[in-house]
């Protein structure tokens, strides 16, 4: 498909320093298919009651008690040692009778938690990417909240702000019936998570992130070389690195958004 199809169709707000690229098919539709259908709505209300989620709260302590009763009601456990196979994606109520899982485990929870709050669900994606950090895959949440979007991580209790670059590299993302590949342009020093601010307007409760990440250099894109006022010139740069790194998660060919 022509580049210039794919980035009038990109979105324009920031998330995690990178642009989301919408394309209509990944290799990965059908596990995002089964698991963003929502959960039994008594087993939802139930969790919520116990994370003292309920009518009344500002948005904000939503997102916050939320964040902090997945991390710590559920235990970190690979899919390997869960299901005996790698790269399952469990759906809430499979994580929640094993009470464990892995990131995206954390991260579905968390989405149709928020779901069941009232959050809507174009407002939160499940997010695949790098950890540049610690040299590993991994996903969180994010959420567009009244200060922008904002990142509900099992790395840590604290909602941090994700439109900002930091030491992950997002790769693809689902919402809904839609999906994203992610593109970049290295301009920005790479942040460990611990680095990056608070949310604006996060609630006092968050819990302090005390883990010192090491630092690691970013990995280059071929995109060098571009005005940063050149609009049209980096936005094609950067739909041209996306399909040329991820062509291999979307099936095949790539197809436009519909």
């Amino acid at each position: 498909m022509p580049i210039s199809r794919m980035t009038d169709a990109a979105d324009g707000n920031s998330e995690l320093g990178t642009t989301a690229i919408p394309v209509d098919r990944t290799r990965f539709d059908d596990r995002w298919n089964r698991v963003r259908r929502a959960p039994p709505k008594r087993l939802m209300q139930s969790e919520l009651e116990k994370a003292h989620v309920g009518d009344g709260l500002v948005e904000t302590e939503t997102l916050d008690r939320i964040n902090l009763w997945v991390n710590h009601r559920l235990t970190y456990k690979t899919d390997a040692r869960n299901y005996g196979q790698d790269d399952v994606w469990a759906t809430a109520a499979e994580t929640l009778a094993r009470g464990s899982g892995d990131c995206e485990d954390f991260a579905i929870l968390k989405m149709q938690l928020l779901r069941a709050a009232g959050i809507g669900g174009d407002r939160v994606k499940l997010v695949l990417l790098r950890d540049l950090a610690l040299n590993a895959d991994h996903a969180l949440l994010l959420v567009r909240s009244g200060a922008g979007w904002v990142a509900l991580d099992n790395m840590t209790d604290r909602i941090y702000d994700g439109g900002r670059a930091n030491a992950v590299r997002p790769i693809m993302s689902f919402s809904g019936e839609r999906r994203w590949v992610h593109g970049y342009l290295d301009t920005q020093p790479v942040q460990p998570i611990a680095a990056i601010p608070a949310a604006t307007k996060a609630p006092t409760a968050t819990t302090a992130d005390n883990v010192a990440y090491p630092v690691r250099q970013s990995y280059k894109s071929s995109i060098r070389g571009r005005e940063p006022n050149d609009v049209r010139a980096a936005s094609v740069a950067i739909a041209r690195h996306a399909i040329a790194r991820y062509r291999w998660l979307l099936g095949g060919e790539i197809r436009p958004a519909t």
